[in-house]
């Protein structure tokens, strides 16, 4: 289907936004190629935008940029060996400007991506008028000053005893491919199973989850399952 345009607006980068006459919607385009259909209320984020931000934060330093069709991951170096930053955009809706902390356990950075809302590990702006790039850095500094109490929280859900939540593993291994989880919750069922601690069954699995050979999208997407399981047993003696 053809679809006519009246006029391009510029934005900055090589990108531009052509609305579509008689609709709510318009085209997101770069080179000449269509990236994307979004809402006229839908606000361009350039990925060259936030990087122009990033350079900006003192003290802090990409670690590895990772860009998937219209989204783009930043790694970030913010000077501590035992926390990482990890900046998330899009360019065609697909997700908003997003910053997590990334707490690094035995050298593995592990993205702290939730269903929860505990403020302190996430800002999310959908990209609508009110966002903007530039709150990275009151974000970013702010919740490096929580960075201790997270890692509190964690240390203390990582101390319990695994196969106390045999079942919560297992309604784990429902959401997520075999290969991430099968090995090590079988191994809950087993005497060996019963020295294991909740730190070393989410680490296991989270080290495979992070290494395979995927897009990154998708290993967020796990991770999103594996954290929100964390969750779940961290709740759990509320209800008990």
């Amino acid at each position: 289907m053809e679809i006519k345009i009246d006029k391009l607006i510029p934005r900055g980068y090589g990108y531009y936004e052509a609305p579509i006459p008689g609709s709510k919607y318009k085209l997101i385009i770069k080179n000449e190629k269509i990236i994307a259909v979004v809402h006229r209320g839908y606000k361009l984020i350039p990925h060259e935008e936030v990087e122009d931000v990033l350079k900006r934060l003192q003290g802090v330093k990409v670690l590895r940029a990772i860009e998937e069709n219209a989204k783009k991951f930043w790694i970030l170096d913010v000077g501590r060996g035992d926390v990482q930053m990890m900046v998330v955009n899009s360019v065609d809706g697909g997700r908003a400007l997003t910053v997590r902390l990334m707490l690094v356990v035995d050298n593995l950075a592990i993205p702290l991506i939730t269903s929860s809302r505990r403020t302190a590990m996430v800002m999310k702006k959908v990209h609508k008028k009110s966002a903007d790039p530039a709150v990275l850095i009151d974000a970013i500094k702010a919740m490096l000053k929580d960075v201790d109490e997270v890692k509190e929280y964690y240390e203390q859900i990582f101390k319990k005893k695994a196969a106390e939540y045999l079942s919560t593993w297992q309604l784990l291994r429902e959401e997520i491919p075999d290969k991430y989880t099968e090995t090590i919750i079988t191994v809950l069922s087993t005497p060996a199973g019963a020295k294991l601690t909740v730190g070393e069954v989410y680490k296991e699995i989270a080290k495979r989850i992070l290494s395979a050979k995927t897009d990154f999208g998708t290993k967020l997407m796990f991770m999103r399952k594996l954290n929100d399981t964390l969750m779940i047993i961290a709740e759990a003696e509320r209800y008990e």
